[in-house]
């Protein structure tokens, strides 16, 4: 009994030590990052499973979802390829096909990849086997809502999707039903998201200026009559 005793303890040591190993790369492979999401976005990954866990590069983090391409996404498990194309439509990703990235766990993923996914989405239980990934939480974006009275970026806007070819209705500074649907369309055709907002990537887009101060939206707000 005494001879078996210093092999038991041993036996013990390896399995405590095994597990603090295992706890530990688990604990590092779900470092996170925060992206923000639409309220639709948010809402439809409320009704997934919770284990469903988004990934991305730790090296080269997603920082937003704008600009972000189906080929850029990339799963583990079938049974998630219909949730991906349900999360494009969310986010107002535009796809031809329903062909779908899928990369297996026991694969090099991020960290050695010659082309790492943006976005990968599997199962929580594969935290640990995600080498160089970090997990992605998604808080809602705070929408920046435009008044609407009359101002120069809207009727900036107005002029540069008419010289393309929309409709924005009236040239008048004023955001209205027919801005927003020109700004929808021009998203669309360029592939953003269609939010109907004059986003950033929006403005860059259309080669606008930035949008005034706080203090001069404010002047015009109170100089202009709102139109409700």
């Amino acid at each position: 009994m005494a001879k078996k005793l210093p092999m038991m303890m041993v036996m013990c040591a390896v399995i405590f030590v095994t597990g603090w190993a295992q706890g530990k790369e688990v604990k590092e492979s779900t470092e996170i990052v925060k992206v923000k999401a639409k309220k639709k976005v948010l809402a439809l990954i409320k009704t997934w499973d919770e284990k469903i866990w988004f990934f991305t590069s730790k090296e080269n983090p997603i920082k937003s979802l704008n600009g972000l391409k189906k080929d850029e996404i990339a799963c583990w498990g079938a049974e998630h390829i219909e949730r991906v194309f349900d999360f494009l439509d969310a986010v107002g990703i535009k796809y031809e096909d329903k062909a779908m990235r899928v990369i297996g766990t026991g694969n090099p993923i991020f960290s050695g990849m010659k082309n790492p996914p943006r976005l990968f989405i599997t199962w929580s239980d594969y935290a640990q086997h995600l080498k160089g990934g970090i997990k992605v939480i998604f808080i809602e974006e705070q929408e920046k809502i435009l008044v609407r009275t009359s101002s120069t970026i809207i009727y900036q806007a107005q002029q540069r999707l008419k010289e393309l070819g929309y409709d924005p209705g009236p040239l008048d500074g004023v955001w209205g039903k027919k801005t927003e649907r020109a700004v929808k369309e021009f998203q669309r055709d360029n592939g953003l998201s269609v939010t109907g907002k004059l986003d950033g990537i929006t403005k860059e887009k259309l080669n606008l200026e930035e949008l005034p101060s706080i203090k001069a939206q404010t002047r015009i707000l109170f100089s202009k009559e709102k139109v409700l």
